[in-house]
């Protein structure tokens, strides 16, 4: 949340914050899709190549504007489909908790960003 251009505060203003993701990230009054869900990447990134898939589990009360999002997501068994998440060559920036083992190669690419970046 706090990547993003501006966080809304209890007050309801806005706050600037890093601005590495374009939009503003506020508080809603119940959770946003909570539950279970599958994310398919729509361009690649530092985790994922485009068309990776990864089980995650999303859990919160914010909700982000922002137009960068470069992951669909979608609840299992269901229709039900939108775009969250914004992903670069060096960050993630989601609220949904990845299920790492769902696909190892997501692993080997964090690690060797890593690497990549320390040298």
């Amino acid at each position: 949340m706090y990547l993003h251009e501006c966080l809304q505060g209890d007050d309801e203003r806005y706050y600037p914050m890093c601005g590495v993701i374009e939009g503003k990230c506020h508080k809603t009054s119940r959770p946003q899709n909570f539950g279970y869900i599958n994310m398919l990447a729509d361009s690649g990134n530092m985790l994922f190549r485009a068309g990776d898939k990864v089980n995650a589990h999303s859990f919160h009360y914010w909700s982000s504007d922002s137009p960068k999002a470069s992951l669909t997501l979608k609840k299992p068994g269901r229709d039900r489909q939108w775009k969250e998440t914004a992903c670069g060559d060096s960050f993630y920036g989601g609220m949904p908790h990845l299920f790492f083992r769902g696909n190892p190669d997501i692993i080997k690419r964090f690690v060797w960003r890593c690497a990549e970046w320390k040298n």
